[in-house]
C-alpha cells in the first residue's frame, strides 16, 4: 500500500539523492489526493469515492503485490551473498523504453542499456 501511495518511492528517491524525481512523484500523489477530496466536495458522498477512487487504489495494490510475487519470488544470490542484479528492480519514472505508462519489466532486467525497439 505504501508504494502504491508513493510514500516508499518518494523515501526512496530522495534517500538516494533523486531529488527531482522525489518532487514530480509528490507532486502527482498530491494531486491525487486533491482531487479526491474535490470529489467527495461536489458529490458529497464517501461511499461514492469509495468506490470510484480508493476501491480501485486497493484492487491495484493488490494486484501489484500478487505480480511482484510472481516477479521477484524467486530472489537469487551470487556465492558472495549479494543479490544477483538481474533479478533485482527499481521503479523506472520517465525511462525512455515506456510503452505503455510503464517500462516493460523483464525486458530491462536482461537488456537495461536496449532501446526497446532494437530489442529482438
Amino acid at each position: 500500500f505504501l508504494h502504491m501511495v508513493g510514500y516508499s518511492s518518494i523515501k526512496f528517491f530522495v534517500a538516494h539523492g533523486m531529488k527531482s524525481k522525489a518532487d514530480q512523484l509528490q507532486s502527482g500523489v498530491k494531486t491525487y489526493w486533491i482531487v479526491t477530496f474535490a470529489i467527495l466536495a461536489i458529490t458529497r458522498s464517501p461511499s461514492f469515492v469509495f468506490w470510484v477512487v480508493l476501491e480501485p487504489l486497493l484492487c491495484m495494490t493488490y494486484f501489484l503485490a500478487l505480480i511482484n510475487i510472481g516477479f521477484h519470488g524467486f530472489i537469487e544470490y551470487d556465492a558472495d551473498g549479494k543479490h544477483i542484479d538481474m533479478v533485482n528492480s527499481t521503479a523506472i519514472v520517465d525511462g525512455e523504453d515506456d510503452m505503455f505508462g510503464e517500462d516493460d519489466h523483464m525486458t530491462h532486467h536482461y537488456n537495461t542499456t536496449v532501446y526497446f525497439k532494437d530489442l529482438p
